[in-house]
């Protein structure tokens, strides 16, 4: 073969390497969580505690090295799970999971609170070692996970840009479907008043058209107000009224707000950064946390003490 010939076919092969490197190299930075594992197993024997050693480790690599979307970009979400280990019937355990992510603030080191959801129903069979699968098929544990790290990722991508979340929501709406259809653990439909939390309810309640508009200002509550605040202070205390004051409207008007799962789990996570913001209305702090407290009836002794703090 001449030289030249040569030379180039060692380049292109270079640049082939090059590309598959790239490709593998995007791939790997492409997964969408760094999620940490905690486990709690004081309520467990010492000779049971053994067979948690590599939960937390599996779980986090089921987590973490898997792509869960096609359409998500930017940082890594940073997120938690702990798992409670109440007690054991034999290789099946109750667990309390409590699951949190949170999303950076613009122009901040701050840290805003996305998920926040504290579920008791949650029962899995696992025994030391057991491999943990991805596939669309209901198991008792992988249902769990892939649950929750849809809600995580909707929940961010929605603070982004309203409604991007919707294909994360699906996917955890078909995975809870697919759940109850299995009558497993925890995947009830239930139905209720007070928007109590259930896996199931929160997911339809997602996808209702109803809860758009709460989506949409869950959106420009993030971009308007948190991502605002350094470069903007006046314009994202003007874009809080407004976010308020149109939650007020929509509550007068409708009972629907009161039966809605995701606006009750929203406070739960939001709760603390409102009180925080009676910073913005010293002048008027009476209204504004009564205000809170029409909207936000569940936390209303956290505002109140807020409230007092700040006078």
């Amino acid at each position: 073969m001449p030289i030249i010939a040569h030379s180039r076919m060692n380049t292109l092969r270079h640049l082939v390497l090059f590309v598959v490197l790239l490709a593998m190299t995007g791939a790997a930075y492409s997964q969408e969580l760094n999620c940490k594992v905690n486990v709690n197993t004081q309520a467990l024997s010492t000779e049971e505690r053994i067979v948690w050693d590599g939960f937390a480790t599996d779980v986090e690599a089921y987590l973490n090295t898997y792509a869960w979307t096609t359409n998500f970009s930017g940082q890594k979400i940073q997120c938690t799970m702990t798992f409670n280990i109440k007690g054991s019937n034999g290789s099946s355990y109750n667990v309390q999971l409590f699951v949190q992510s949170v999303r950076p603030i613009a122009g901040t080191t701050q840290l805003a609170t996305m998920a926040r959801f504290l579920d008791d129903n949650v029962t899995f069979d696992y025994t030391r070692g057991m491999a943990l699968q991805h596939s669309g098929n209901y198991r008792d544990l992988e249902s769990v996970l892939d649950y929750y790290a849809q809600i995580i990722i909707g929940l961010d991508q929605d603070s982004y840009t309203p409604e991007l979340g919707s294909v994360a929501f699906q996917h955890a709406q078909e995975a809870a479907l697919v759940a109850n259809a299995a009558s497993g653990a925890g995947w009830d439909r239930l139905v209720t008043s007070s928007g109590a939390f259930s896996r199931v309810g929160y997911v339809e309640d997602l996808a209702s058209p109803g809860t758009r508009v709460i989506r949409d200002l869950w959106q420009s509550y993030h971009v308007n107000v948190l991502d605002r605040m350094m470069s903007d202070e006046d314009g994202a205390r003007n874009a809080y009224a407004g976010i308020i004051d149109t939650l007020i409207e929509i509550k007068r008007s409708s009972s629907d707000l009161d039966r809605s799962v995701f606006f009750k789990t929203m406070f739960n996570s939001k709760y603390t950064e409102l009180a925080d913001f009676g910073r913005w209305f010293k002048d008027n702090a009476d209204v504004y946390f009564r205000k809170l407290k029409y909207l936000d009836p569940g936390h209303a002794n956290f505002y109140e003490d807020a409230y007092s703090k700040l006078n």
